[in-house]
């Protein structure tokens, strides 16, 4: 090969070791500050290098293709992005991700998010940039060097190679290690499906009607104030910095309150934390409730004091309510007022004196707020109470702006987790304004206060100092106080983990106020169920998905599928990950689990389809079915609950189970006059049917029900009212629930009538020689979300009639068996190898005598 021809090939040489040098340092030093073994950081470099390689590889052998000139621009283009890319990665500490983009696209080139993105370079970062970037031009410039491999005729054999190479270096691995393949993932990651809608649930499943057993207190009605503090971690409450209490004013007050020791915020970004407060509600993983859903219909904490006569302010400490749309979301929420720190507020030479990091420090803006609601009790013309919801803003990352002379606990500070300590303090002692405020009005001595933070931070606890990396609790972790003297019992709760969602729930139990809403909190005055759980929502680092069921925490991260598991009592700093092949909990513990994780999932879903709240008493129509058991030629009972107009629409489906090798077909019928009240007996089938009604008004479906109907006739038998004896591997054979006791459901469809056991079980029914068919349903009920499937197998004389493929969670089986002079069959479940988690259902078994045929069906009128 002659000179000339050795220079792409040279060139190419020397771009993929560049790439491979550059990804394997970059990787190295987010492996290395993060902690990790290291034996895990020389394997994510080397992983790192061996990625990039085969990716420039493989794009120079694709681009070769193409015509030089438009190969030439698109490579420099590519080379330019993937750069950038990489100089982020290497700032963060993270790759960028397109929900992050998704999420600040509006706020990308603000001040703020400016100084967010370079608030943790050093002098030795800017250095190594700078000579990166010169160095990248040089070389191209001069040699040419990302360019010249273009030259080179690739054969379509290597390119082959090169593409199989590539994905078996990166599809086994959690993490690619290359900047374009991490964020192709995460958009991969955000286009995700949701969790499907449950089919036969209510469009408004977290609805709950008013007469929810309130305790309440004596039905006084004072000002309601929630402060949320910014980034206001409850690791630094009682602790000590420099032989100095972090804390002292939060120490004193949370004595005289109602205090959370185990509190957490829902999520790690302060527009989330005030949805879950306000609204208590999940948090979205994917998106930005203010911005995405600003006009979806919510009754949170503000529309029900408003409805109770509360002035509704709100005030943040940030010069503008712009910012994530924070403005919009809270005045379509009955916020009366609402404001920032604008120039209304606050004069040039005081924001030139008070303003450092993203606003004005606490003291000033508490100020201002209780001077404007000053302004508003001499101009209203009635003298109803408050509710004020304030947002501070001198916590804000990264903590290092804070003038000399009010760096109280570290002066002459010079890391993050000092600049974090003098943060806290003197945002502390800037919550003292706040009551030397309130202390100040007569008007407002019966008031409620309640001061949380809207969410933790890290501050190199597990090598991390940024709230978008991992799951850990000193991300979420922050102090909740109640304080309303002479009403509130000072207490702390020590033994239970609470959420932000807990918030509106308790205040709307203290003011005995008994209403309709959406609540997914608990008060705190009552005692957690077995529903509860704390949820936790990390959307960047691949989504973390938490659930706390103290003194356990659950994680599963949506990108990789990874799952783990601590003991909070035992571990609080999270060092241990319990998860293995024999976790040390229960199998229904970790179903638990598993159900909160698809609860978070599911929550998705209906945010996007606006099905927290109805919006008007129009999506309040149903049905109601009257009976789920008749006897033969008996209509069957429904009543419309709600107001009717000719805009509304009913549609009626009936399906029988049995009978599916005659034939039968689904009937459907549209119910024109509102009279009617029964289902004519001829459109049920001796056995069991599945009876739905769905409600539509102007084309858009406003209420679902559906419920299986079991009709008595001498043609048709219920399996599960005969006799039935076997055995199972775990828990006992319920009839018509499941084996935990719950409904029988598979895949969100709840099913009346069956058996739930758990595999492996082996259940035998006298028969007598009496019926004919067998016909039934079977899966594994939704409680199983951890289990690896089961078989359903049906025998007759230790032969099988009947053998399902195996079923995993989710999916529905069917089966017509012929049954004829035996007397008896057996129902076995088989568990497939992995006994956990196998909860197995049997759904409307029915024995046929005969197989009748359909009468005419009559039409309702």
């Amino acid at each position: 090969m002659d000179r000339q021809a050795l220079i792409p090939v040279r060139a190419l040489a020397m771009v993929l070791a560049l790439w491979a040098l550059l990804q394997s340092v970059l990787i190295a030093r987010v492996l290395w500050l993060s902690a990790a073994p290291i034996s895990q950081t020389i394997a994510g470099a080397l992983l790192a290098a061996v990625s990039v390689t085969f990716f420039w590889g493989l794009w120079y052998g694709l681009l070769a293709m193409l015509p030089r000139r438009w190969g030439r621009w698109v490579t420099l283009v590519a080379v330019s992005v993937y750069l950038l890319l990489w100089a982020y990665h290497w700032l963060r500490l993270e790759p960028l991700t397109f929900l992050l983009l998704v999420k600040n696209s509006g706020n990308a080139l603000t001040f703020e998010a400016v100084g967010f993105l370079f608030s943790s370079v050093s002098a030795a970062d800017y250095l190594w940039l700078g000579l990166l970037v010169a160095g990248f031009f040089y070389a191209q410039r001069r040699h040419r060097l990302f360019t010249a491999p273009l030259s080179l005729a690739v054969p379509k054999r290597s390119v082959g190679i090169l593409l199989v190479g590539y994905l078996l270096v990166n599809l086994p691995f959690s993490s690619s290690r290359n900047e374009y393949a991490e964020f192709a993932g995460s958009v991969l990651l955000y286009l995700q499906p949701h969790a499907a809608f449950a089919s036969g649930e209510t469009p408004y499943p977290y609805l709950t009607p008013a007469g929810n057993s309130n305790r309440g207190s004596d039905g006084a009605r004072p000002h309601v104030f929630i402060v949320m503090l910014e980034s206001f971690s409850a690791e630094y409450i009682d602790a000590q910095e420099n032989g100095r209490e972090v804390t002292p004013f939060i120490n004193q007050l949370k004595k005289q309150s109602l205090y959370v020791d185990e509190f957490y915020s829902a999520s790690v970004e302060t527009s989330k934390g005030q949805f879950a407060t306000l609204c208590s509600v999940f948090p979205s993983y994917k998106t930005n409730i203010f911005t995405s859903y600003p006009n979806n219909n919510f009754r949170c904490l503000s529309q029900i004091l408003a409805e109770q006569g509360y002035t509704n302010v709100f005030m943040k400490a940030f010069h503008t309510l712009d910012f994530e749309n924070t403005g919009e979301f809270v005045s379509n929420n009955d916020f009366a007022y609402a404001h920032g720190m604008d120039d209304n507020f606050v004069t040039p030479r005081e924001r030139q004196k008070y303003k450092f990091g993203w606003g004005i420090q606490d003291d000033i803006f508490y100020q201002k707020t209780f001077a404007y609601l000053d302004q508003l009790q001499r101009e209203r013309s009635e003298s109803g109470p408050f509710f004020v919801m304030t947002m501070s803003v001198t916590n804000h990352m990264m903590f290092d702006d804070i003038p000399e002379e009010q760096r109280y606990i570290y002066p002459l500070a010079n890391s993050h987790k000092q600049n974090y300590a003098n943060s806290m303090y003197l945002t502390d002692q800037y919550l003292k304004a706040f009551f030397t405020e309130l202390d100040k009005r007569d008007y407002l001595q019966d008031s409620m206060v309640v001061v949380l933070g809207d969410n933790g931070f890290p501050m190199g606890q597990h090598g991390n100092y940024h709230n978008t990396k991992t799951h850990y609790n000193e991300l979420f972790k922050t102090p909740l106080l109640v304080w309303w003297p002479q009403h509130l019992q000072p207490q702390a709760i020590t033994d239970q983990a609470r959420s932000q969602l807990d918030v509106a729930p308790t205040i709307v139990d203290l003011l005995s106020i008994d209403t309709e809403h959406h609540f997914l909190g608990r008060t705190l005055r009552q005692p957690v169920d077995d529903e509860y759980f704390v949820p936790l929502v990390q959307p960047f680092d691949g989504s973390h998905l938490a659930s706390i069921r103290y003194p356990y925490k659950y994680v599963r991260q949506i990108k990789t599928g990874q799952t783990y598991l601590y003991n909070l009592a035992d571990d609080p700093r999270e060092s241990i990950n319990l998860w293995g092949a024999q976790p040390p909990i229960a199998s229904a513990q970790v179903e638990r689990f598993e159900q909160d994780i698809a609860a978070l999932q599911r929550n998705e879903q209906l945010l996007k389809e606006d099905r927290i709240y109805p919006a008007s008493d129009a999506d309040r129509l149903r049905v109601e079915i009257g009976a789920k058991r008749l006897r033969e030629h008996q209509p069957l009972p429904f009543r419309v609950l709600g107001e009717l107009d000719e805009r509304y629409r009913i549609a009626l489906k009936v399906q029988p189970y049995a009978y599916t090798s005659a034939g039968i077909r689904e009937l459907d019928n549209v119910i024109s006059d509102f009279s009617a009240s029964e289902v004519p007996a001829d459109y049920l089938m001796p056995g069991v049917n599945r009876v739905s009604f769905s409600v539509y008004r102007d084309g858009k479906l406003r209420s679902h029900v559906a419920r299986d109907v079991y009709v008595e006739s001498e043609q048709a038998q219920l399996l599960t009212e005969l006799p039935i004896a076997g055995s199972q591997e775990w828990g006992e054979l319920n009839i018509n629930r499941s084996v935990r006791g719950g409904p029988l459901r598979i895949g969100g469809k709840v099913y009346g009538f069956g058996l739930g056991t758990h595999a492996a079980s082996n259940h035998t029914v006298p028969l007598r020689q009496e019926y004919i068919t067998l016909t039934v349903g079977f899966g594994l009920d939704d409680e199983s979300t951890c289990g690896s499937g089961a078989v359903f197998t049906i025998y007759a004389n230790e032969r099988a009639l009947y053998r399902s493929k195996r079923l995993r969670n989710g999916e529905y089986g069917s089966a017509e068996v012929d049954v004829s002079n035996l007397f008896s069959v057996r129902l076995s479940t088989d568990s497939a190898g992995d006994r956990a988690c196998d909860h197995a259902n049997w759904i409307n078994p029915v024995l046929l005598r005969a197989q009748p045929a359909l009468g005419s069906a009559a039409r309702l009128p």
